[in-house]
């Protein structure tokens, strides 16, 4: 099941559509309300209708000039009951009527009608094999998507003077209701209303011939006026709801590329998976801008950057984003949210402004604490009163690693899961040349002690044949065979990775997960970690890579020497670490388990099909 499919009803959005039957002269009438009103329809002509006298029939030529405005499609050469010949028979009605209309028109019909509304699975099967992608039968009171080859209808523009026990049925019994629903305007504005609160599909169809013998273009044109001009509803043709909807996705992350780091590649990632997956993903952001800006990017993303008043420490913030957010939200009427955190406000906010549509919040790491003690205050404070307003409202939580899952976030079990960050092989390549021998390289922000690079220092200063690679954010410390690089990116970065004998990760604070160890993997260069975080989730240690404990860096050294004395150990855990990116942590593979995420919460979207 694809993710359109498994979405029932999009999120307070009412699709809204008309279609008229047999092929009269009278639909050019139909045609000019339909204009009127800014409606879309569908007209489903049976060139030699029996139902019609000749004279009354659209000619080729009317065919062809209705079709320039609307949609024409077939209904059978002659309207037989399908179900009451031979299948071949039927087939070549079929076939015949819609090879008339293309030739009249120059386009091939794509929406089919059932005459009398009578169809089997055969039918349905040969419609598929003739190229329809959807037929429409004559249920009524259906507001909700079904097979796109047995679409009911939710209104027949006709006053009924039988059947009443189904009108007394679809109003519930309701004497009130029941009475009201003698009058079909009446009964396509109340099944209007229920598809406006619930989301849904509203179908009214009708025949002209009909409207002009009981001389009902008043009480059609009344319904017209009704339920057109809708903020919250699409006007298609039949044709359109044989496609399957594009489910709306709004992103919210602090920051997004081009900024570049393991969150924001993360949220880029499955943002661009998702638009690959047909979804509308627009993404709010923070920008550098007075005003907000908007673009749209090579994949279809709508980037929409919010101005930032300032910043505490890398958190942006502006007090008009409790005002922007809300008003991007509203108009952007998303089917899913997905937040990006914990960078505190933004994120918050997206998630607090949203109303009715499903929250997916995707959590990075574990606390922020250890910023010291002023900023420790202002998270503590964050994580204990904000942060809970954002997971309790989530209807899943997915996490980039399962320390984070059990540990940080082990309340909210039950409605997370894991989705581990991937690696891009076209950019992070194995390597084909020898490493530069003793070479070292740790990849990070060593701005705090956090990152272990005092432990790593000092490691190095015990092996005389081993140099230091530092490569990131931070102010240089003077150190024997330590060799600073700056912050790298691209090319630069790959080719420092893949010239070293070793990256190295010390880190001396749980890690979340440690990214640069898998993009080492992925060059096939050997990999050393500290046993604390998510580390432990991506190094077995001595079978793709090695683990030490955290703050010893005799240990380290330790670990440094192995390396270097034994190159084909080494190379031995270089390759088995470079199979495991390869099987489980490739984009590719894990944008797969982040659709499927998003399937699982359109999953748990109620669809409506008959009035309550």
């Amino acid at each position: 099941m694809t993710l359109a499919e498994s979405w029932p009803n999009r999120h307070r959005r009412v699709t809204v559509t008309t279609s008229w039957d047999d092929g009269h002269k009278k639909d050019f009438r139909i045609a000019g309300l339909l204009e009127k009103y800014g409606l879309q329809g569908t007209f489903y002509v049976s060139p030699a209708c029996r139902e019609l006298d000749p004279e009354s029939r659209l000619d080729p030529e009317g065919i062809a000039s209705l079709g320039t405005r609307f949609e024409i499609g077939a209904h059978t050469f002659s309207h037989p009951d399908l179900t009451a010949i031979p299948h071949q028979e039927a087939v070549s009605e079929i076939s015949r009527g819609a090879g008339f209309l293309e030739n009249a028109t120059g386009e091939k019909p794509l929406s089919f009608c059932y005459p009398y509304g009578r169809f089997n699975r055969d039918l349905a099967r040969s419609l598929r094999g003739l190229g329809f992608h959807y037929a429409r039968t004559v249920r009524q009171f259906k507001t909700s998507r079904s097979d796109p080859l047995a679409a009911g209808t939710t209104v027949h523009a006709y006053q009924h003077r039988t059947g009443l026990i189904r009108y007394l049925r679809a109003a519930g019994v309701s004497p009130g209701r029941a009475g009201r629903w003698l009058d079909w305007g009446a009964v396509a504005a109340d099944l209007f209303d229920i598809c406006l609160k619930n989301g849904g599909i509203f179908h009214l169809w009708g025949h002209s011939w009909e409207i002009d013998k009981y001389d009902d273009w008043d009480r059609l044109e009344r319904v017209f006026a009704y339920i057109s001009g809708r903020r919250q509803a699409d006007y298609v043709i039949n044709r359109d709801l044989g496609q399957l909807p594009r489910i709306r996705l709004l992103v919210a992350s602090s920051y997004f590329p081009p900024k570049m780091g393991g969150l924001e590649r993360y949220a880029f990632e499955m943002a661009r998976g998702a638009a690959r997956a047909e979804m509308q993903v627009d993404v709010i952001t923070s920008g550098s801008s007075r005003k907000i800006e908007r673009e749209q990017n090579e994949d279809g993303m709508i980037i929409h950057r919010l101005p930032v008043q300032f910043r505490i420490k890398d958190t942006p913030l502006s007090l008009r984003w409790f005002f922007d957010i809300r008003r991007l939200v509203r108009a952007l009427d998303p089917d899913i949210v997905n937040v990006h955190m914990p960078v505190p406000f933004l994120a918050d906010l997206a998630a607090l402004a949203t109303r009715g549509a499903p929250v997916i919040v995707t959590y990075h790491c574990g606390s922020m604490k250890g910023q010291g003690f002023a900023l420790n205050s202002l998270i503590g404070l964050y994580e204990r009163w904000v942060l809970p307003l954002a997971l309790k409202k989530a209807s899943r939580i997915i996490c980039t690693s399962e320390h984070v899952r059990q540990n940080f976030l082990r309340r909210y079990l039950d409605k997370s899961t894991t989705i581990y960050p991937g690696v891009d092989l076209s950019v992070f390549t194995q390597r084909t040349g020898a490493p530069q021998e003793g070479s070292v390289v740790f990849v990070g922000d060593f701005r705090t002690g956090l990152k272990g690079i005092g432990y790593l220092r000092e490691a190095v200063r015990m092996i005389p044949q081993a140099t230091l690679h530092v490569v990131g954010r931070g102010a240089p410390v003077e150190s024997p065979r330590t060799v600073y690089h700056g912050q790298l990116r691209g090319r630069e970065l790959v080719a420092r990775i893949q010239d070293s004998q070793m990256l190295v990760l010390p880190s001396d604070w749980p890690e979340a997960f440690g990214m640069v160890l898998l993009e080492a993997m992925a060059c096939g260069v050997p990999v050393i970690g500290t046993g604390i975080g998510g580390i432990p989730e991506i190094i077995r240690d001595h079978e793709d890579g090695l683990l030490v404990p955290p703050g010893d860096a005799r240990a380290l050294a330790d670990a440094i020497s192995y390396i270097i004395n034994n190159p084909d150990k080494a190379e031995e855990l270089a390759d088995r670490a470079y199979k495991k990116v390869v099987a489980a942590y490739r984009w590719e593979v894990n944008v797969k388990k982040y659709v499927a995420e998003l399937a699982k919460v359109a999953r748990m979207q109620p669809g409506k099909d008959t009035p309550a």
